[in-house]
């Protein structure tokens, strides 16, 4: 009976584990140099299956893991601009691919000119590196600080987030109500956890008199 009692508890939990570990995640942006596509405190669901070196393109939003000042490993937002075996350079707010103008379908404030000289001691991207811009150019920190530098690609985390299969606000609702319901779940298994040890600690007492 006892057992009976808990498998849903213990059934929700499984199935919360292998979405979040497996399939799909929620991230919070944080700041504002993803601006004008993305916003503070803005919530997005990233998918963390299908997706290795072989997939990353140019203009992906990807999760990425970093040093902070403290050394610490921290997640930021970024879009990929720069491709392994590519010289990446801006002027006058253009990108140079190569030497050759390439056209960017998406927002993204002015861009200070530099190039791939400026960032590394080579004329084009190692393998297994990309180069990443934050799309509020003016403010983020991404590949052209010191402290961010070019990303190696097993620090690539996940993948763009939902949005960019181009889903309905009203599909990203529902996905947003569906994780708060997780979430809600999640607290309401710590608290029921919590009362099932009690119980079982009581009930191992009582049986001891």
């Amino acid at each position: 009976k006892f057992i009976k009692e808990i498998y849903p508890y213990i059934l929700i939990i499984l199935i919360v584990a292998i979405i979040r570990t497996f399939i799909i995640t929620p991230v919070i942006v944080s700041g504002d140099s993803m601006k004008p596509n993305l916003n503070d405190g803005e919530l997005l669901l990233v998918r963390k299956i299908g997706y290795n070196g072989n997939k990353i393109k140019r203009s992906d939003i990807v999760v990425i893991k970093v040093k902070n000042e403290k050394g610490k490993d921290e997640e930021i937002i970024k879009r990929i601009i720069g491709l392994p075996g590519e010289h990446i350079s801006y002027k006058n707010n253009k990108l140079f691919v190569n030497d050759n103008l390439v056209e960017e379908y998406y927002n993204f404030r002015d861009t200070k000119d530099f190039n791939l000289e400026e960032i590394c001691t080579c004329n084009s991207i190692p393998e297994g590196k990309y180069l990443v811009l934050g799309d509020n150019r003016p403010i983020s920190k991404d590949s052209r600080t010191k402290s961010v530098g070019l990303i190696d690609e097993k620090d690539i985390k996940d993948l763009s987030p939902y949005w960019e299969t181009k889903a309905s606000e009203l599909e990203f609702e529902e996905f947003r109500n569906f994780f708060d319901q997780l979430h809600a779940i999640n607290n309401m298994n710590k608290t029921y956890s919590s009362f099932l040890r009690n119980t079982i600690i009581t009930s191992h007492e009582e049986l001891g008199k």
